[in-house]
């Protein structure tokens, strides 16, 4: 497995960790920007660590391809956690 398939791969696993992260902070926190604060908190150290010690590059904020894959994992999963809440 190259650099860009483990980055990428790390991005989705910790997209899907915050998205059960903000999902369980939720039900405790009424104000959803403190979620979301501390949501962009964890995404940007996620980008820093993919940068310097995965893929051995300089780290930029910009969006790139691990910051979709982080975003995409993090709603998909807050969806699937605030729906099963909904219907159970």
């Amino acid at each position: 497995m190259d650099n860009k398939q483990k980055s990428r791969m790390t991005s989705a696993v910790s997209g899907a960790l915050t998205g059960y992260i903000s999902f369980s902070l939720g039900r405790i926190i009424t104000n959803s920007i403190y979620i979301f604060f501390i949501s962009m908190i964890i995404m940007v150290a996620t980008l820093f660590v993919n940068a310097n010690f995965i893929a051995k590059k300089k780290f930029r904020l910009k969006t790139d391809k691990d910051m979709i894959m982080f975003i995409i994992s993090w709603f998909l999963v807050w969806t699937i956690f605030f729906n099963i809440s909904l219907y159970s």
